[in-house]
């Protein structure tokens, strides 16, 4: 299982600071990065959403995607780890799919 996985195992009650939604869903970046996109009054305990983080990095003009490589799921009995594949590594000729 990821570190991503391990560190939102009991998500129950683990909450986005920026929305105040559950966040099943656990991601890896590297600190600066996450330290760039996400504002400093939400870097306290550092629960943001994947939908949030995504919003903010938009706003900024960050991206983060290139950094991205695996999210991972986590549900009330079990776990998924999602890889992340880029389009050009699996369409190396540029086709659109």
């Amino acid at each position: 299982m990821s570190d991503a996985c391990d560190r939102i195992r009991s998500w129950e009650g683990e909450v986005c600071k920026v929305c105040g939604q559950p966040n099943p869903f656990g991601y890896d970046l590297p600190d600066e990065i996450w330290l760039a996109i996400v504002p400093d009054e939400f870097h306290e305990g550092g629960i943001v959403c994947l939908g949030c983080l995504d919003w903010l990095a938009w706003r900024k003009g960050i991206s983060y995607l290139p950094y991205l490589q695996e999210l991972c799921y986590v549900g009330r009995d079990d776990a998924v780890t999602l890889h992340v594949i880029r389009i050009e590594a699996a369409n190396p000729k540029g086709c659109r799919q």
